[in-house]
């Protein structure tokens, strides 16, 4: 971990230094509302929408729009005259929002893995669980009720599902399962916790169907326990991809520091040995037991301090704002060197255990910049995968905007996205290919209904302003 640490450091500096203070960019930040086709989570016919890639641009344009109301107020002759007082009245409302994304789309997270192996889930409704645990699924079927919910009741309950799945894929991490066994692990885990599956698992040790059926039940639960922490881990990512497409602001700090901050959130009791099973931390620690990984609640928080700390953007927020306070400039800028960006770490929770991924990339001009990423296990199975992309604005095609990524290392996968602006409305389509084996299809594949392989498909139109 050390190793890790100090080689993430000694890029970041060999990066950042020098040209902090040469990049800052005063123009307006572009933002956008839109509507998207994964948004429509329960649509049947639209199975193969990314919803978990819609739902982050939802999130994203919550956050837009306070950050279009703090320049508001910030251009008014008291903000202009007030921005150190300004920067201090905005922690509240700024982390009302920062509560609701983070929450919401933490949430959306684990509906969208149960959703994609099959399940019909709702989010709670912490007022008739509170009343009855057996009303816990009587909440609420789609993200922007719940959504709503968030704004007028802080600490509202979190994702679940009803009933039993409505199928298996094949290949998928089930296939080849007898229902007679899944029952069996169902009541194990019910009765006894990951204790009771796990002495479920040695009565049958002799038994290898039974084994390798306990062990992908464990890696099912990793994936849909992790994908809370690890949605607002993207959702962070996200922000300084924005950042690097040229408009990142200062009120994004609170979403930026949450999403890679969530584990630590969690009580510091839960993810422990001791601790009873049935939260996300106790169930991951108690899943990776189970698969015979030293992992522990500590080690999660490790990864994320490592993902804030280590990331040139953290530094790039809290360098926006004391932009602001000194020259009104809202803009946040990322750090670059001769073109390249100064590197970002996320950290993700996996079947395979903790992962790192570094994002920089190269931008050419204003019109032509590569992304480039890496993902590897740090603790757990080793494994890596990497991917390389293009991104190309025809400035004689009225701006229109071509991009396109390749995923590869454990499994082939990527992206198509066309970005058509006119005037202030924009319509856009994306293609994507995912396969469940990889890290990035664990945490996004929309459905399992037919193969471990999906293809998902978006198509969103909106405004600029």
């Amino acid at each position: 971990m050390k190793k890790i640490y100090v080689a993430v450091v000694s890029v970041f500096m060999g990066l950042s230094v020098g040209p902090v203070w040469a990049k800052e960019d005063a123009s307006p930040v572009k933002r956008t509302l839109s509507f998207s086709s994964g948004y429509l989570t329960n649509s049947s016919g639209l199975t193969y929408a990314n919803s978990n890639r819609a739902l982050s641009n939802f999130y994203d344009e919550i956050g837009m729009a306070y950050g279009a109301g703090f320049d508001a107020v910030a251009d008014t002759g008291w903000g202009s005259r007030n921005r150190g007082w300004l920067a201090l009245l905005n922690l509240i409302p700024n982390s009302i929002v920062t509560y609701v994304q983070g929450t919401g789309y933490h949430e959306f997270g684990h509906y969208s893995r149960f959703k994609a192996y099959g399940y019909s889930p709702v989010f709670a409704n912490d007022r008739y669980a509170s009343q009855d645990p057996r009303r816990r699924t009587e909440g609420f079927k789609n993200p922007f009720t719940y959504t709503l919910y968030l704004f007028t009741r802080p600490g509202a309950g979190a994702a679940t599902y009803q009933g039993k799945p409505l199928w298996f894929a094949k290949g998928a991490l089930l296939d080849g399962v007898d229902e007679a066994t899944q029952q069996a692990m169902e009541n194990a885990l019910r009765t006894g916790g990951y204790a009771g599956l796990e002495a479920y698992m040695i009565a049958n040790a002799g038994n290898p169907s039974v084994v390798n059926a306990v062990r992908n039940q464990v890696d099912k639960g990793i994936i849909i326990s992790a994908a809370g922490v690890n949605n607002a881990m993207r959702l962070s990512g996200d922000l300084v991809d924005r950042a690097r497409r040229g408009d990142g602001h200062i009120t994004d700090t609170f979403m930026y520091i949450d999403g890679r901050l969530q584990s630590l959130m969690y009580p510091s009791e839960e993810g422990e040995p001791n601790a009873s099973a049935g939260n996300d931390m106790d169930s991951l620690v108690a899943s990776y037991r189970l698969k015979e990984f030293s992992i522990r609640k500590s080690d999660f928080n490790t990864a994320n301090t490592i993902a804030l700390f280590c990331s040139s953007s953290t530094y790039a927020y809290m360098l926006g704002w004391y932009h602001f306070v000194d020259n009104g400039n809202t803009r946040v800028t990322p750090f670059t060197w001769g073109g390249v960006y100064a590197p970002d770490v996320e950290a993700y929770l996996l079947a395979e255990g903790i992962s790192y991924k570094i994002k920089t990339g190269y931008a050419v001009n204003d019109v032509l910049s590569f992304p480039v990423s890496v993902e590897f296990v740090s603790k757990g199975k080793k494994g890596a995968e990497a991917s390389v992309g293009a991104c190309y604005r025809f400035e004689a095609l009225g701006n229109i905007e071509l991009s396109g990524n390749v995923l590869f290392g454990r499994k082939l996968g990527g992206d198509v996205r066309v970005h058509v602006p006119v005037d202030r409305f924009f319509v856009e389509g994306v293609v994507e290919s995912m396969h469940q084996k990889s890290f990035y299809g664990q945490r996004n594949i929309p459905t399992l209904k037919k193969s471990v392989r999906s293809t998902a498909f978006l198509v969103r139109a909106g405004i600029t302003y």
